[in-house]
């Protein structure tokens, strides 16, 4: 069944106005985030011990943070979107889950992750991955990961300022990292955000057009007469805008930046940051259906930034549930590794949740 999600799944909160805003069990006035905010909600709530999501921009990650959730968005080509799509966006949105725990986690990867038969498989990842093991569920059982090379983020890529409570975890885990025998090096992120940001934002707006003209064309309607929310008909109509150069030079744009981030990669294992700049948010803060559309545009830039980079090189990210504010909102945190490393992020998580482990759901 369905839970909720923001329209498109096109934003940081779920409240859309077709079905109201989604509640954060852990407190009703704040959000779960989103786009995979109701499958946060249900998880936190216990519900279900996981739930589907997929993730574009930060739609697992950011539910699984304000929820206080484990959520891992694979690498690019591990999975498919419902078992038919091959590429969601261009390959910028993966298929996966929110769970209470990195187990879970690794046992759904293990019955979603394309094997040598699958029509979209790519026999290179899924040796990568896994390597010798027969499983991602199997490679929890084996020793943790010996010292890792750590780079800590605690500066917002494009210069917006970060909650002090979002440092004080960012700083809690690396600290709790160097004490798992881990090297810990604080650091800006090496790549360009922004040209990132850029390219992606091309893909995804001619995306949603693609997905939004059919039924107009169906109902005669143009795309001023479309009944969608308005950042959803500013964000197609942008992709109105895209022409087919400028859609292969985004994609080629991201390509640079994944071969600059693998050979990052070779001198720094993993790099942790926030998920996001500040705790969840109140309900309305964000408003996906503003008239203000320079104050949504502000806003999102300063509660987000962190996530969609990894969307645009395909590489593994997790949100780890390690923190909390003084008033207990969960508080995520940030951990990615090269393309194909899915199964050390998982194993890092396991040791990590043995190490500081975290509530199965929401004080309800």
């Amino acid at each position: 069944g369905k839970t909720n999600t923001p329209e498109w799944g096109l934003t940081l909160t779920t409240e859309p106005v077709l079905t109201g805003a989604c509640r954060n069990p852990w407190q009703l006035t704040h959000s779960t985030g989103g786009s995979s905010g109701g499958a946060a909600a249900a998880v936190a709530a216990g519900i279900v011990p996981a739930a589907h999501a997929s993730d574009g921009g930060g739609s697992i990650r950011i539910p699984a943070a304000n929820c206080g959730l484990f959520g891992l968005k694979p690498s690019r080509g591990l999975t498919t979107i419902e078992g038919t799509l091959a590429e969601c966006w261009s390959g910028l949105s993966v298929g996966h889950v929110v769970s209470q725990t990195v187990r879970d986690s690794a046992a759904f990867l293990d019955l979603i992750t394309l094997t040598a038969h699958d029509l979209f498989a790519n026999p290179l990842l899924a040796q990568q991955t896994v390597g010798a093991n027969p499983s991602f569920s199997d490679a929890l059982k084996q020793a943790p990961p010996a010292k890792l090379r750590i780079a800590l983020v605690t500066t917002h890529p494009t210069g917006e300022l970060i909650d002090t409570e979002v440092l004080a975890g960012v700083r809690a885990a690396g600290r709790l990292l160097e004490s798992l025998g881990h090297s810990v090096e604080e650091q800006p992120h090496p790549a360009d955000h922004a040209r990132a940001a850029g390219a992606m934002s091309k893909i995804i707006g001619t995306h949603v057009l693609q997905s939004i003209q059919p039924r107009l064309d169906s109902l005669g309607l143009s795309l001023d007469e479309a009944p969608v929310e308005l950042s959803t008909k500013v964000m197609a109509k942008g992709g109105a805008k895209v022409t087919a150069s400028d859609y292969v030079k985004a994609r080629d744009s991201l390509r640079r930046l994944e071969l600059a981030m693998h050979a990052f990669h070779q001198t720094v294992d993993i790099i942790v940051s926030p998920v996001l700049s500040k705790p969840p948010a109140p309900l309305g803060w964000l408003n996906m259906n503003s008239t203000d559309l320079k104050d949504y545009a502000a806003k999102f830039s300063q509660y987000s930034g962190f996530t969609a980079f990894y969307n645009g090189t395909g590489a593994p990210s997790m949100s780890v549930p390690l923190h909390s504010t003084s008033t207990g909102l969960p508080i995520g945190i940030q951990m990615s590794a090269d393309w194909g490393q899915d199964a050390l992020l998982l194993k890092l998580a396991a040791q990590l949740e043995s190490a500081a482990p975290w509530p199965r759901r929401a004080p309800l």
